[in-house]
């Protein structure tokens, strides 16, 4: 070997070693800093668990005091307590990396105690009593606080032993134990979910009811894929897997971009968007309601619900929840309902559940009302002054359907929605608008 080969030999050798050296360093850098965000996301999640037990915990025991609480100034402390629980709770488990269908029962829940709470609180402070009812409904909302305290606290024991919740995401084979499995009971019949308020007009009518609005011929996987793939362009798209409930088979798909991640369910008959979630990161507001109305009505639009128009908008601050219905022949039907939840910052649509929509909406025979608008306004206290009427259908009792005059009207500082029938002028009920911290709901 000439001496020039030799020295380029000890040249590349000291080359390569010190990209060996370079390369070790800064794989091993790389290594620590994901390490590091590994443990920082890791601490977050399991804080939230933590947190969102204590709430629960701290719910239930509220909930238990004012169920033999006869003092007002009393009842006002336990119910102000649990409506500032209730939006910690929310927002914990929102933050919890799980799929959107494992906790929806549960969140609403906890939105609808707060709400239910801050009512009593204004009932309270405008000279009334907690009625009879009242104290019934605290005692079935206690049964099942107690029910969702009780798993949230074995999951917050689980965090707390040798157990990662970041090693435990779902990955996209189902390898793991999913993180979200813990959840499940929380979305089963072992725990019961009161009914007591409404967040839009009739937007909890869906128990018992047979399903109309899946009609068609059942999809493939593959066909789901590419039609998820068709209106959620802008992610990369996963299969997660089917789910079986006793009304509904969905396929099921995990949604990616960039950092964000959603969910999206989709029925395997009659190939409806069935439920929507996605991650939100806004930080300010830069969207009005009325914008948030008109990019909830166009997301609908593209997801095939045809006909229907925004009925009733809640600002949340951070986002705007619309409730869209059906309309034909200017008729506003209840039972057809979906619910599209807008973030206010981007405009982005990060939430989605029509299963009002799968149970209830079919072509139904031209509907006349024997009974004209005037005629059925006389049947409203003479006290109210009525602000706007329509014809609607709205969900009966009884699981049938009635065509009613609605007629939004205000007095004593409130608005209030009167459904008068408008076959026999029977009134069919009432519900009265609630300002909340989280904003406006029906009840």
């Amino acid at each position: 070997m000439t001496k020039t080969n030799t020295t380029i030999l000890v040249v590349l050798t000291i080359v390569l070693s010190t990209l060996t050296i370079f390369l070790a360093c800064y794989v091993g850098t790389i290594n620590k800093e994901l390490n590091s965000y590994k443990n920082e996301l890791n601490s977050n999640y399991e804080h939230c668990v933590l947190a969102l037990s204590d709430e629960m915990d701290n719910i239930d025991v509220s909930l238990s005091k004012l169920s033999v609480s006869n003092e007002t100034k009393t009842q006002e402390k336990y119910l102000t307590q649990i409506v500032s629980l209730c939006h910690s709770a929310q927002s914990d488990l929102s933050a919890l990396p799980i799929e959107h269908n494992l906790f929806t029962n549960t969140y609403k829940f906890v939105n609808q105690l707060g709400g239910y709470a801050f009512s009593l609180t204004e009932k309270l402070g405008g000279g009334n009593e907690i009625s009879l009812e009242d104290k019934n409904n605290i005692l079935e909302l206690k049964k099942s606080s107690s029910n969702i305290k009780n798993e949230l606290n074995n999951l917050a024991s689980l965090v707390l032993s040798d157990y990662s919740i970041v090693d435990n995401l779902k990955t996209k084979n189902n390898t793991r134990n999913n993180f979200g499995d813990n959840f499940k009971n929380l979305c089963d019949d072992s725990v019961q979910y009161p009914s007591l308020i409404y967040d839009g007009p009739f937007s909890d009518s869906v128990e018992n009811k047979e399903v109309k609005g899946l009609g068609g011929v059942e999809l493939t996987n593959t066909e789901a894929e590419s039609k998820v793939k068709k209106l959620f362009s802008e992610f990369d798209v996963n299969f997660a897997g089917e789910t079986c409930s006793k009304d509904f088979c969905t396929y099921n798909f995990e949604l990616k971009k960039d950092d964000v991640s959603g969910f999206v369910q989709i029925t395997k008959k009659g190939e409806l968007v069935l439920s929507y979630n996605r991650e939100n990161v806004a930080s300010k507001i830069t969207k009005s309601v009325v914008e948030c109305e008109f990019l909830a009505q166009e997301f609908a639009n593209k997801l095939g619900f045809v006909g229907t128009q925004v009925v009733w908008s809640q600002d949340a601050h951070s986002c705007v929840y619309c409730n869209l219905c059906y309309v034909k022949d200017g008729i506003v039907f209840y039972p057809d309902m979906i619910k599209i939840k807008i973030c206010r910052q981007t405009g982005d649509v990060i939430g989605l559940e029509a299963q009002s929509w799968a149970y209830n909406h079919t072509e139904r025979e031209k509907l006349e009302p024997s009974m004209s608008e005037e005629v059925a306004k006389q049947k409203l206290s003479k006290n109210m002054e009525t602000i706007s009427s329509k014809l609607c259908v709205i969900p009966d009792e009884c699981l049938g359907e009635k065509l009613c005059w609605e007629f939004k009207c205000y007095f004593d500082d409130a608005i209030y929605y009167v459904y008068i029938d408008a076959q026999n002028g029977e009134e069919r009920k009432v519900l009265k608008v609630v300002e909340t911290e989280d904003g406006s709901l029906l009840m």
